[in-house]
């Protein structure tokens, strides 16, 4: 078996890429390095939330002080920029 070192799933051999995310596969076992890719996915997930938990922490602080600038992201205000033009065309169509 090989496992997909990106999502983790294991794959038969010969299989030159993984069907659940597409993947290019080596072609040799790597089921002796899944404990380290799920460790390395998971440290992955746990900074997407804390960058999800910041994003948030920092839209409500903007709205309860919005003359107050902080710099914490470059991208949280391009983010809340592109999902209020998202949420105005979608909420119009009907």
């Amino acid at each position: 078996m090989i496992t997909c070192p990106n999502c983790g799933v294991a794959n038969k051999k010969g299989v030159k890429f993984c069907p659940k995310c597409g993947t290019r596969l080596s072609g040799e076992d790597t089921s002796n390095n899944s404990k380290a890719s799920s460790t390395q996915t998971s440290e992955r997930i746990q900074t997407l939330k804390k960058h999800s938990m910041n994003y948030f922490e920092w839209f409500v602080n903007s709205i309860k002080s919005p003359s107050v600038v902080s710099n914490d992201n470059k991208y949280f205000g391009l983010v809340t920029l592109l999902l209020n033009i998202y949420f105005m065309f979608w909420g119009t169509e009907y």
